[in-house]
């Protein structure tokens, strides 16, 4: 038990260095604003100090003149106050809000370098959670406990100094309730922040019921489910307020602790401090001043405890977004990479095998394939033959665990990723739209291509005449992933993209097996338009779609069993004749 409590306080540490790491370009800031707050606080001192000697001065002497004078050098002191406060809070805004804009994108960062196998192992959901929830927790870190922190602990460091160098046995007096207060006060904040946290979730969770409820009224209504989602509602709504009357009792008396601490250490001050004040050792003005010092000082410290508890329950999100941040990228670039002057689209698999990392077996195994320059190559095969992960490894989005893959000769690994990716042009099965305009979606794969090649794209895609049909033209607005389009259409701006892409390598991935006849026929149309001096790389579960190919390559359990000419492989009665007959429709 002692072993792993130590673990999980080296932890926490490296979380809370890593999270203060952020602030380390602005060192600067950070140390004009610890200067500036401490003289702030050394000024804000001496309004108990000027109170102290008004008292034992000004009114046993009735020095007026010296009141006058007083009363000068504290308004010159509220002036550089305010003057100062002023700076230090446009310096804490700046600091909080870059070094909290710098997580936020270095998160993204990361999530851009992890790629596409760290997308596979998390859904989108996951990631939003991190980037609004989890960094919305180290936000709050920096935009309001660091600036409070460093406030608070700088006037409790300057006031017990001055209290102690005033009277130190008075202060000694005290100091018991504020250790109270240490060792009881963190147990009921980290008790109400974790209720906090706890009814924070249930909301989330209630929050995407009524989401679902709402969405999904169609397909409630269709199968007569009302009651069941109403049902269903209903119990994460009564999750959500039992969470939150279970967060207000410890809410509530986490406050009782500190009211005990400054009352008690009141009482004890007030009682000592009148007997020091009868015998001798204490003027009244002095008395006065300790007072107000010490309830500064005390607010001040059951402050700080408040806000190390509060940072120290968030830090268990910070350490979600910590872990994310050591984990390696799977893929690496090489350090001086292979520059293809003009890709050819030369395709070769030199005995590749794959397996993802959590998997147990090999998806593909020691596939070989080499495609020629122009040439048309179709993929097919069973459901879990390795058909799509053959595409994966294809664009690079992992590395074969054995064996190599090399465009025009050259091994991907000794090429930029940059590279790959821009010769290789993807049309997927769904093709996924940004909620703008068609000429947008279009542009997205070239973003400065004139409108001029917009629409020489969309012409070869067939689109150009329903483009220019619509009301609004090229600046019509898709809609959210283009519910606005049909599946032909999207499809079609795809293959749009890919013309103005203009790559050497086209890899289609069942591109029309989700259409209808009618929208399949446009979009072949397009497509083989496209196909013209490409070298292409398709996945097909309709074979018809690819009888013209130059090779078909038929996959089982990962591994090439037998490639050819469709008619020639039809006429061996071997695996793609059995793919075949399988199908009573004749397609794959």
């Amino acid at each position: 038990m002692q072993r792993m409590s130590g673990e999980a306080a080296a932890s926490m540490v490296q979380v809370w260095r890593w999270t203060l790491s952020f602030m380390k370009p602005y060192r600067r800031q950070l140390l004009l604003q610890l200067t500036l707050g401490v003289l702030l606080t050394a000024c804000e001192m001496m309004v108990p100090k000027s109170l102290e000697l008004f008292i034992d001065h000004v009114i046993p002497e009735r020095n007026w003149s010296y009141f006058a004078g007083l009363l000068a050098a504290m308004a010159v002191m509220v002036a550089l106050m305010l003057g100062m406060r002023a700076y230090r809070n446009l310096i804490e805004r700046e600091l909080r809000e870059k070094a909290a804009s710098d997580v936020q994108l270095a998160l993204f960062r990361k999530l851009r370098e992890l790629g596409f196998s760290y997308y596979e192992k998390h859904s989108t959901g996951d990631s939003l959670s991190l980037m609004n929830t989890e960094v919305s927790a180290m936000q709050t870190i920096y935009q309001r406990h660091w600036p409070e922190l460093v406030r608070c602990s700088l006037y409790v460091l300057v006031i017990a100094v001055m209290l102690a160098i005033l009277h130190a046995p008075l202060l000694l007096w005290t100091l018991p309730w504020a250790g109270l207060y240490a060792i009881c006060g963190p147990l009921l904040e980290r008790r109400s922040m974790l209720g906090v946290l706890r009814m924070t979730e249930e909301r989330v969770a209630y929050g995407q019921s009524v989401y679902d409820s709402i969405s999904a009224q169609a397909e409630l209504r269709a199968h007569g489910r009302l009651n069941w989602d109403r049902q269903r509602v209903l119990q994460d709504l009564e999750r959500y307020l039992r969470s939150w009357r279970r967060m207000t009792v410890p809410l509530w008396l986490r406050g009782v602790p500190r009211r005990i601490v400054v009352y008690g250490s009141a009482l004890t001050m007030f009682a000592y401090g009148a007997v020091l004040v009868r015998d001798g050792f204490l003027s009244v003005g002095e008395f006065v001043a300790f007072a107000l010092y010490y309830m500064i000082m005390i607010f001040n410290l059951t402050l700080v405890i408040t806000i190390m508890t509060e940072i120290r329950v968030l830090m268990s999100q910070a350490g979600k977004l910590y872990r994310l941040a050591e984990q390696k990228a799977e893929l690496t670039e090489a350090e001086h990479p292979v520059k293809l002057p003009a890709v050819k689209g030369h395709l070769a698999f030199d005995c590749v095998s794959f397996r993802y990392p959590s998997g147990k077996a090999d998806i593909v195994r020691a596939f070989k394939l080499d495609v020629r320059p122009g040439e048309k190559v179709a993929l097919v095969g069973e459901s879990g033959g390795g058909k799509s992960t053959i595409l994966k490894l294809l664009g690079r989005f992992y590395d074969p665990t054995e064996g190599r893959i090399l465009l025009d000769g050259v091994d991907y690994k000794e090429l930029s990723l940059r590279q790959i990716r821009e010769s290789i042009g993807f049309v997927f099965q769904e093709t996924y739209l940004f909620g703008t305009t068609i000429r947008d979606n279009i542009r997205f794969v070239k973003p400065d291509a004139t409108d001029a090649e917009v629409a020489a794209a969309a012409k070869a895609a067939y689109l150009h005449t329903f483009i220019e049909g619509l009301p609004q033209g090229y600046e019509t607005e898709v809609g959210e992933r283009g519910y606005r389009l049909s599946g032909g259409q999207k499809q079609r701006i795809a293959i749009a993209r890919m013309f103005l892409k203009n790559a050497a390598v086209i890899v289609l991935d069942e591109a029309t097996s989700a259409l209808d006849n009618h929208s399949e026929q446009e979009v072949v149309q397009a497509l083989e338009a496209l196909m013209r001096e490409k070298t292409i790389v398709t996945v097909a579960h309709r074979l018809t779609t690819v009888r013209h190919y130059d090779r078909i390559v038929v996959l089982e359990r990962g591994m090439a069993v037998e490639a050819g000419g469709f008619d020639e492989l039809l006429r061996r009665r071997g695996a793609l004749y059995r793919l075949v007959e399988g199908r009573a429709d004749g397609s794959g």
